[in-house]
């Protein structure tokens, strides 16, 4: 229930503050979680399930509201990943987040 908390609090901190998230070193840990997560999806695991779903969001909003590609770019793989979700919301900010992604590559080039 903590650590799905903290997940919510960076998420919306990241739709005002995302640079200071990125800075702050918060990336590599979430997506050591969600593949850690993504491991253990077998379960049905409702508080599980539940942190899939918040951290996808804050996953989102990160490569949503960044002006750098590299950045965010190891994201990539963990929404390819989370895709293949059966969950309705975790594909919708999974797609977003590729979609935000494929904008930061485009304004790079």
């Amino acid at each position: 229930a903590v650590v799905s908390t903290q997940s919510t609090g960076l998420a919306n901190i990241a739709c005002e503050n995302c640079s200071c998230v990125l800075h702050a070193g918060a990336l590599a840990p979430l997506l050591r979680l969600l593949d850690s997560l993504c491991e253990s999806t077998k379960s049905n695991n409702t508080s599980e399930q539940s942190l899939i779903k918040t951290a996808t969001w804050l996953l989102s909003n990160l490569c949503q509201y960044t002006d750098s590609f590299e950045i965010v770019k190891e994201c990539l793989p963990r929404l390819a990943k989370l895709i293949k979700s059966n969950n309705e919301a975790v594909l919708r900010d999974a797609c977003w987040g590729v979609m935000y992604m494929c904008k930061l590559s485009i304004q790079e080039v």
